[in-house]
C-alpha cells in the first residue's frame, strides 16, 4: 500500500502532474474495456524513461505493486488493478509523435501511443 508521504516522495521526484489521486479523477485508468471496475491508490505518469526507473526505485523501496498500463484501450484485461488496490504505472507520457518513413513502411512509436494516433 502506497502511504500518502511516500506520494509525496513521488511528487517531488517527478513533479505533481506525474502523480494522480482519486481526487485528480483516476476513473479512466481503472475501468477496463470489459470487466469490473478495480481500485487504484495513485496512478503515475512518468515522463521519461529516467522516471520509470525512479518509479521502479520507489515502489521497492516501499514495497508498493505496480500495474504498468500502456493506453488501457486493448481487450486483454491486465491493463487496470484488481480490487486489492495497487499503484497504476501509466506510460501515456512517453508517447512522442510517431516518426513515420512510409518509404521504408516502418514507424517508431512511444510506449503508450494510442493506434488512432499511428493511424
Amino acid at each position: 500500500m502506497a502511504a500518502p508521504a511516500s506520494l509525496d516522495e513521488l511528487r517531488a521526484e517527478l513533479g505533481g502532474a506525474a502523480v494522480l489521486t482519486e481526487a485528480d479523477g483516476v476513473e479512466r485508468y481503472v475501468v477496463p474495456a470489459r470487466g469490473a471496475a478495480g481500485v487504484a491508490e495513485a496512478v503515475v505518469r512518468p515522463a521519461s524513461v529516467d522516471h520509470v526507473r525512479q518509479v521502479v526505485a520507489w515502489a521497492r523501496r516501499h514495497s508498493v505493486r505496480l500495474i504498468p498500463q500502456g493506453t488501457n484501450t486493448g481487450l486483454v484485461g491486465a491493463s487496470t488493478p484488481g480490487p486489492a488496490g495497487e499503484v497504476v504505472l501509466s506510460l501515456e507520457r512517453l508517447a512522442p509523435d510517431p516518426i513515420i518513413d512510409p518509404v521504408d513502411r516502418t514507424a517508431v512509436v512511444g510506449a503508450g501511443t494510442r493506434l488512432s494516433t499511428l493511424n
